[in-house]
């Protein structure tokens, strides 16, 4: 007997467009308020969440059909310099062998309300600079480590102008090629923070599936 229930499906894929509405009229909520928004909105209170990775498509599609080609592109460029700018403040402040960029951002899909997700190679410890992230405008959401397939890693999350930043320290000897999800070994999308600041710089458009939620 098939698990799959096509009108669970059906919910689960109208409360992520619904969500992914939300988060385009208001990216500072982020994807798991859009949910928990959209769940009342669109009167779904029981319907297992969405993956973040569905809700990012429907805002892929959302954006397009709003801002048309050429604005989908401008707010593109101008959302990855945003991000590459905040990478290299962390870069100033942790002075790292490296930061790669891996999951959605690595590759060329549209920002919109994703995660950054970073590994910080080597530098100083992620906590050691809390109170220059801070007056950087940066918010500190958590620190704590992580169990993976690695071993334990320490990991912040920062927010700024309603975006997070998902901060994980590694040794700076150890590389993973090609880079892998830490918690299910799968290969994923990477970029090394220069690679990032090309395309900000001189931007290319194209697109790449390779995403996780969790990399």
């Amino acid at each position: 007997m098939s698990g799959r229930h096509p009108a669970r499906d059906h919910d689960r894929d109208r409360l992520a467009r619904v969500a992914a509405r939300l988060l385009a009229a208001d990216p500072g909520l982020g994807v798991d308020g859009a949910i928990l928004r959209a769940r009342r909105t669109a009167g779904l209170p029981q319907v297992q969440a969405p993956s973040r990775s569905l809700v990012h498509r429907h805002l892929e599609a959302v954006q397009q059909m709003s801002l048309g080609r050429e604005g989908f592109e401008h707010q593109q460029a101008r959302e990855l310099r945003e991000v590459v700018d905040l990478l290299d403040l962390v870069q100033v402040l942790l002075r790292p062998d490296g930061i790669q960029v891996v999951g959605r951002v690595a590759t060329h899909h549209v920002l919109g309300g994703v995660d950054v997700h970073a590994r910080v190679h080597g530098g100083d410890p992620l906590h050691a600079q809390a109170d220059a992230f801070e007056a950087a405008g940066l918010q500190s959401l958590r620190f704590h480590t992580v169990k993976t397939l690695r071993g334990h890693l320490p990991r912040d999350t920062l927010e700024c102008e309603g975006r997070r930043y998902i901060l994980t320290g590694c040794p700076s000897d150890w590389e993973l090629d090609p880079a892998r999800n830490l918690f299910t070994g799968e290969v994923i999308a990477s970029c090394w923070l220069e690679q990032l600041r090309d395309r900000a710089t001189g931007s290319s458009s194209g697109s790449d599936s390779i995403s996780q939620d969790r990399p």
